[in-house]
């Protein structure tokens, strides 16, 4: 839910209206066999062999389920450019170690609820983790506890995972303007076009207060639609410069 809230706050502070419905959903049974993302997964949108209204509409579900543990990467299904796509959204994390994303085409079930996506042909992002004390300690005990929450690990998930805001018109800018960057932190913006390059925007290392101002570019920048703007801290805001309003 921490990652649904701080998406909420980006969209609201980027002032940006995503093209498709960002929707957080809640089910059980993942122990038992992965029922309750079945059962959602068939309810809201079929199969690739028998798909309802909203399967062609689909664009993605992101799947954390290894507790604490900082994300490492992801497994995207798919074809081979949906991880590329990925590999650009995840790229300004690679200084926390994020290591990029690969592709799978496995439609079997098993592991976690993503694979009743993949499963269903639509697709399902696993995100790997540390297993910190997964495997020896906590997992399916009653050590499993909040003590046991690596509590950097787990903000830093939730800023990977609500990273890519999507733009739902094209837009010319002059440059960005940054806020509430905390002191000394470091933070690489880019956008991914929809053609699947990745355009740099900004990098601040290890801000400090003198950066409090817009940062221009060159000569005007045009993103078009559906470009995702990626690496966007969840603590700070980012605010995109319309190149009608700047003045050299």
């Amino acid at each position: 839910m921490d990652s649904s809230q701080r998406l909420s706050e980006r969209l609201k502070a980027l002032g940006v209206k995503p093209r498709r419905t960002v929707r957080v959903a809640l089910w059980s049974g993942e122990e038992q066999g992965l029922l309750g993302s079945q059962a959602y997964v068939k309810q809201h949108f079929g199969s690739f062999e028998n798909p309802k209204p909203g399967y062609e509409k689909f664009g993605g579900y992101f799947n954390i389920d290894s507790g604490t543990g900082r994300v490492r990467g992801a497994s995207v299904f798919g074809p081979p450019q949906a991880a590329e796509i990925m590999r650009g959204i995840l790229a300004p994390f690679k200084e926390d170690g994020v290591l990029g994303a690969n592709p799978s085409r496995g439609r079997n079930l098993g592991g976690s609820d993503n694979t009743s996506f993949s499963n269903a042909g639509l697709p399902g992002i696993g995100m790997g983790q540390d297993p910190i004390e997964y495997n020896s300690h906590t997992w399916h005990t009653n050590l499993d506890t909040y003590e046991r929450i690596l509590e950097d690990d787990v903000k830093k998930d939730a800023m990977v995972v609500a990273d890519g805001l999507q733009l739902d018109q094209a837009v010319t800018i002059d440059g960005i303007y940054a806020e509430h960057v905390p002191k000394a932190a470091s933070m690489q913006v880019v956008a991914a076009l929809p053609d699947g390059d990745v355009q740099p925007l900004v990098w601040l290392y290890q801000y400090q207060d003198r950066y409090q101002h817009p940062f221009l570019f060159r000569k005007p920048l045009t993103l078009p639609r559906g470009t995702l703007i990626c690496g966007v801290r969840s603590d700070a805001k980012l605010f995109l410069i319309p190149a009608a309003r700047t003045s050299r």
